[in-house]
């Protein structure tokens, strides 16, 4: 008898098996299902400080070759899945990539994607971020991908009227955008390979509205100097500021009127480390 439970046992294992692969199979083309690691986290939507996906967010996932997956969901959403083909060399194990390049190249070995790119100049978007500048990789055994984030954000509300650009500047120089490499871990490695000082949003900005820069991790020893419409300097702070990985900076209300604009009060958030709240993932 036991002989036959075994072989029952084993035989529900096997449709199991049959079943999640077909749930990963569809039309000829595999589906990954798409998430977050649970962490301190930042994405392309802020929704009460959670990631989202947006409809129209692209992946790259590699299995010896750089393969273009899409968004299937029609809605924003805090998980969703992606679908493409996997036309490398039949691995089963994957990286993953956000946002889709097709210039980016991978390594297995050491779990690195290269050729990544913190965008220098970003779009301005009301209460959230540019997508393209939201950077984060993934590796997974199975069809699961649980990002982590390779960035930090920078969040700031904007009190006056005819603000064009907002700049931020590392005054020590650090680099903060530019291309770099990410190899994946508990707290993913970036290595900056063509840096820059400097970031800038621009767009058509609303007054008492929020907005937030994404940058390079990094610890700026000589604080930051903040610009709008290129030439006003309307905040330059130049203690040590941490832009921590996956975590948020405030810098609390910006006027073209550099009297006006203030840092956040105690207890809200400073220009410290990791303030004003964290995004989960």
């Amino acid at each position: 008898m036991r002989k036959y439970i075994l072989t029952f046992c084993a035989l529900c294992l096997g449709l199991v098996s049959c079943v999640k692969e077909d749930m990963s199979h569809q039309d000829g083309q595999v589906v990954f299902n798409a998430g977050f690691s649970h962490e301190p986290s930042t994405k392309t939507v802020l929704q009460e400080l959670t990631p989202h996906w947006t409809p129209a967010d692209v992946i790259s996932v590699y299995d010896g070759k750089n393969n273009m997956f899409v968004n299937t969901d029609t809605k924003v959403s805090a998980k969703t899945s992606f679908k493409g083909k996997l036309e490398g060399q039949g691995r089963k194990y994957y990286l993953a990539a956000y946002p889709y390049h097709e210039d980016l190249s991978f390594a297995f070995l050491s779990k690195s994607v290269y050729g990544m790119q913190m965008p220098v100049e970003q779009t301005a978007i009301e209460g959230t971020y540019d997508p393209k500048a939201a950077t984060a990789i993934a590796y997974t055994l199975d069809f699961n991908l649980s990002f982590k984030n390779v960035c930090s954000l920078i969040k700031f509300r904007i009190i006056s009227d005819g603000v064009k650009s907002v700049t931020v500047r590392a005054n020590a120089g650090e680099d903060i955008a530019g291309m770099f490499n990410a190899t994946w871990g508990d707290s993913p490695d970036v290595v900056v390979t063509a840096g820059e000082k400097e970031v800038t949003l621009k767009g058509e900005f609303k007054k008492d509205q929020t907005y937030y820069i994404t940058t390079l991790p990094a610890v700026l020893k000589e604080g930051i100097t903040v610009i709008l419409n290129g030439t006003v300097v309307t905040l330059n702070e130049t203690y040590q500021i941490n832009l921590a990985r996956s975590g948020l900076v405030d810098l609390g209300s910006l006027s073209l009127d550099p009297n006006e604009s203030k840092l956040p009060e105690a207890g809200g958030g400073n220009t410290g480390g990791n303030t004003g709240g964290e995004v989960e993932g």
